[in-house]
């Protein structure tokens, strides 16, 4: 039933990293929907070069800019998120 669904309030919180809180604090929503783009194509195209990942991230997201696809690869880069 619809209306019998789980109290979110009742389920384990789940423990987060200080590295994941450093990677993702005071980020903007398009930041961070950008970022999870990067590493979800990164992820499935292991291979794949930097100039090939901003291409595919602008066609699935074309408002964003090569500069500030550069900017978040390289930031997630610093934290070891693309390998």
């Amino acid at each position: 039933d619809y209306y019998s669904i789980d109290d979110f309030r009742s389920k384990e919180p789940i423990e987060v990293s200080e590295r994941f809180i450093r990677l993702v604090r005071n980020k903007s929503e398009e930041w961070l929907e950008l970022a999870a783009t990067i590493i979800m194509i990164k992820k499935r195209y292991a291979s794949i070069d930097r100039g090939k990942l901003v291409e595919l991230v602008k066609t699935a997201k074309p408002r964003a800019t090569t500069e500030n696809l550069i900017c978040i690869i390289n930031h997630l880069a610093r934290y070891d998120m693309l390998t």
